[in-house]
């Protein structure tokens, strides 16, 4: 009798998405979202999903389509992240340029 492996869970599928887009590594994406390697291997391989916190800063890390999906998953509603942001995608292009020209520094 074979034992069939369930699929990753969609959670799982999307950090391993969202690292191999960036073009990190394991350590590299974990320090990128100030946690260990470790915790990374372990969301990565299904078996502890990331904290609420984990969620945000990946969305931060995230293309503007993708951000949702993580702020989402971390508990964030659709209409809080409307009304954080009322301009909508162009207002966190402009967040993640930000974030990116301070991450550079």
């Amino acid at each position: 009798m074979t034992t069939r492996k369930s699929p990753p869970a969609e959670w799982v599928r999307k950090i391993l998405q969202l690292r191999k887009r960036l073009g990190l590594n394991q350590s590299e994406f974990a320090g990128r979202l100030n946690y260990s390697a470790m915790a990374l291997s372990r969301w990565e391989s299904g078996s502890h999903e990331p904290t609420a916190e984990a969620y945000v800063r990946m969305g931060n890390l995230a293309d503007a389509g993708e951000s949702n999906w993580f702020w989402t998953r971390a508990g964030l509603k659709s209409a809080d992240l409307s009304r954080m942001f009322p301009q909508g995608s162009e207002v966190l292009q402009f967040i993640k340029k930000t974030r990116n020209v301070i991450l550079k520094h």
